[in-house]
């Protein structure tokens, strides 16, 4: 299971920053951008969001892709033992981690 990073909180922050209308996003919206990305790569899809036409500074849909250093990779057995280890080794800070959430922790 890949996981956005500082540095990845970092990227998201920077093209929010650069392409987005909006000026200012709370660490808490953030997160949420890196949860959709989290999901995004959990169904088999590239580490990436859209910024809504509507939404961006230039008018266009704005692709933004996330670099590979971007992540960190948390791998477990999804048996209940594991399960629960993981629980409560995980120490995510971060609202709308998609561990957290997965696992209600």
């Amino acid at each position: 299971m890949k996981i956005v990073n500082e540095q990845g909180l970092k990227q998201i922050r920077d093209y929010l920053f650069d392409l987005h209308k909006k000026e200012i996003f709370t660490a808490t919206e953030v997160s949420y951008f890196a949860a959709d990305i989290e999901d995004s790569l959990d169904a088999g899809n590239p580490a990436e969001f859209e910024i809504k036409a509507s939404d961006s500074k230039s008018g266009h849909v704005e692709l933004c892709r996330l670099d590979d250093e971007c992540f960190d990779v948390e791998e477990f057995d999804n048996s209940l033992n594991d399960y629960h280890n993981y629980r409560k080794s995980h120490d995510c800070k971060r609202s709308g981690c998609t561990v957290c959430v997965a696992f209600e922790h």
